[in-house]
């Protein structure tokens, strides 16, 4: 009896890397949305032009202070979603382009902020910027994926072996 016991213990043991893994990628990915991606949506939701260049401004410290300013978040290929050095130039020209809006004159700054307001009343809200996929782990992508692997690979071990369990306990 005290086999079968040990059989479901080391069955449970082998999951165990693929929760940790699964929880440490949720884990990231708010840590990602609740910082840099928080400050890009609140960039492109305000209609005070200061607001936005400052939102802009931190979002672009971030890529800065993590390095994330050229490289790419896929491990196998290689395309422009993918490409950081692509979408920090994005960031970039968002953040020069807020810059010289702050430059108008306060009055023409009144009626472009009141264009902004009307546009997204009607719904005709410029593109979102899309965060590049796999971004939250960045640069550790490629031991994120080694892992996935064997965690997956142990999990489904770990997994037989409960089944096993159960059916001799049967």
């Amino acid at each position: 009896m005290m086999k079968g016991y040990r059989l479901l213990l080391v069955s449970i043991l082998l999951v165990l890397p693929f929760i940790g893994w699964s929880i440490t990628r949720i884990s990231l990915s708010n840590h990602l949305d609740n910082t840099f991606t928080y400050h890009i949506d609140r960039a492109s939701a305000t209609s005070d032009i200061d607001e936005a260049a400052n939102e802009m401004h931190l979002a672009k410290q971030y890529l800065e202070k993590r390095d994330m300013a050229h490289g790419y978040t896929s491990v196998v290929w290689r395309s422009e979603d993918e490409d950081l050095g692509v979408f920090y130039g994005t960031i970039v020209k968002r953040s020069n382009y807020l810059d010289d809006l702050q430059t108008i004159h306060t009055r023409d700054k009144t009626v472009f902020e009141d264009m902004i307001t009307y546009t997204r009343m009607t719904n005709m809200k410029a593109q979102e910027q899309k965060v590049p996929d796999g971004i939250s782990i960045y640069p550790h992508n490629v031991f994120f994926v080694y892992w996935f692997f064997v965690s997956l690979v142990l999990a489904a071990v770990g997994i037989g072996g409960m089944f096993v369990y159960c059916d001799e306990r049967n």
